[in-house]
C-alpha cells in the first residue's frame, strides 16, 4: 500500500512537471510571436503617462492602430528599455544626461507641464510660500491654518519633480533629503500612486503636475505658490516658474511607425490634445 502511495505521489508530480514545461513552452511561443509581430510600446515616466495617453487614444482611432501605453518604468526605465530596443519610444520627464545621450539616445520636447503642490479638497488654505514648503518638509510647520495636523506625502530621491524643486527653492533639497534620510514622511514611487494618496488622505499636501489633473481629472486642490496660481497662463506669461518637460526618447534610427506617431503629435490635432489635457505644446525637432 505505502508502495502504491509513494508511486500515485511520484506519477502526480512527474504529470506536474510536465504541465509546467508545457506552459513554460506555450508562453515563450508566445512572446516570440509578439517579438515577430512587433508591438508599437510607448512607456517611461508617470508624469509623461496622462498626455500621452490621451494622444495615443487618438493616434489609434485615426490609424487603426494599436499602439500601447504601459503603466510608469520611470525616466530611467524607459532610457534603459529604449536604448535595449525593447520598446518603441521612452518617455521622460527629465532632459537625457550626456552620458545618456553618449548612447546614441536622441530626445524631442513635446509638451511643458506645470508643477503642482497640492492638497487634499478638505485643506483651506490657498498659499504656499517657498519657505512654508521647506519648514514642512524639515518638520517645523505641522499645521495648517485651521489647526488641522499636515500630512506630507513625498516622493523619492531623484524623482524629476523634487528636481525642479531642490533647484527653484531655496532650502528644500536639504530638507527633503534630510526627511528621506531620517523617514519623516510616508514616500510614493510614481505620479499615479502620489496623486492618489493625495485624493484619499486628508489634510494631506503632495505633488502633481497641470498635465495629470487635466487629464485624470484629479480632485486634487492647487496651491498658489508664493501667491501666483499654477495656471497654464501664468506658465505661458512666465510668472509661475515651476514647470517641467516632457520629452519622448529613441534610438537614433527611428522606425517607420516612430515618425509616423511623432509626426502625428506634432500636428494640429496632437496639439490640440495637448493642450485640451493640461500642458503647453512643444513643438520639438
Amino acid at each position: 500500500m505505502k508502495r502504491l502511495f509513494i508511486k500515485f505521489v511520484a506519477l502526480n508530480l512527474l504529470f506536474s512537471l510536465l504541465f509546467a514545461i508545457g506552459c513554460k513552452t506555450r508562453t515563450l511561443e508566445t512572446s516570440i510571436e509578439k517579438e515577430k509581430i512587433g508591438e508599437f510600446i510607448i512607456a517611461g515616466s508617470g508624469s509623461n503617462l496622462p498626455i500621452t495617453s490621451r494622444l495615443v487614444e487618438q493616434y489609434n482611432q485615426l490609424e487603426g492602430k494599436d499602439a500601447k501605453v504601459p503603466k510608469s518604468i520611470g525616466s530611467s526605465g524607459a532610457i534603459k528599455a529604449a536604448s535595449e530596443g525593447v520598446i518603441s519610444l521612452g518617455l521622460i520627464s527629465r532632459p537625457l544626461k550626456q552620458e545618456e545621450l553618449n548612447q546614441g539616445l536622441k530626445q524631442i520636447p513635446y509638451a511643458r507641464v506645470g508643477i503642482i503642490i497640492g492638497t487634499n479638497s478638505d485643506v483651506l488654505d490657498n498659499n504656499i510660500t517657498s519657505q512654508d514648503l521647506v519648514d514642512i518638509f524639515w518638520g517645523k510647520k505641522n499645521r495648517w491654518q485651521n489647526g488641522q495636523m499636515i500630512i506630507v506625502l513625498s516622493r523619492e530621491k531623484g524623482d524629476s519633480t523634487n528636481k525642479v524643486l531642490e533647484d527653484l527653492i531655496p532650502g528644500f533639497k536639504n530638507a527633503l533629503h534630510d526627511s528621506l534620510k531620517k523617514k519623516r514622511w510616508q514616500v510614493y514611487y510614481t505620479d499615479l500612486e502620489e496623486s492618489e494618496a493625495i485624493v484619499n488622505t486628508p489634510s494631506s499636501i503632495g505633488f502633481t503636475d497641470t498635465g495629470a489633473l487635466t487629464a485624470l481629472n484629479l480632485r486634487i486642490k492647487p496651491l498658489q505658490v508664493n501667491g501666483i496660481e499654477p495656471t497654464i497662463a501664468n506658465l505661458k506669461n512666465g510668472s509661475y516658474p515651476l514647470y517641467k518637460d516632457l520629452f519622448f526618447v529613441y534610438k537614433e534610427s527611428a522606425s517607420e511607425e516612430t515618425t509616423k506617431f511623432l509626426d502625428f503629435v506634432r500636428s494640429d490635432e496632437g496639439q490640440r490634445i495637448i493642450s485640451a489635457n493640461g500642458g503647453i505644446p512643444l513643438k520639438g525637432n
